[in-house]
């Protein structure tokens, strides 16, 4: 579950962002679920429009 990688990298001191539109599950109740519950352990869910910008900005 995406979740537990996210949760593993921040205790690896990696700071973490789920790009919400660049994942996906066949039912979108779990597809929800699965991006609040990564949303409450690790607080960054964002979009591509978003995570681009970053990158880019980060050179």
């Amino acid at each position: 579950m995406l979740v537990f990688t996210a949760c593993g990298a921040l205790r690896g001191n990696y700071r973490v962002s789920l790009v919400k539109d660049a994942v996906a599950t066949l039912w979108p109740e779990i597809q929800r679920i699965c991006l609040d519950l990564t949303e409450a352990a690790v607080g960054r869910v964002i979009p591509t429009g978003e995570a681009a910008e970053e990158i880019l900005k980060s050179g």
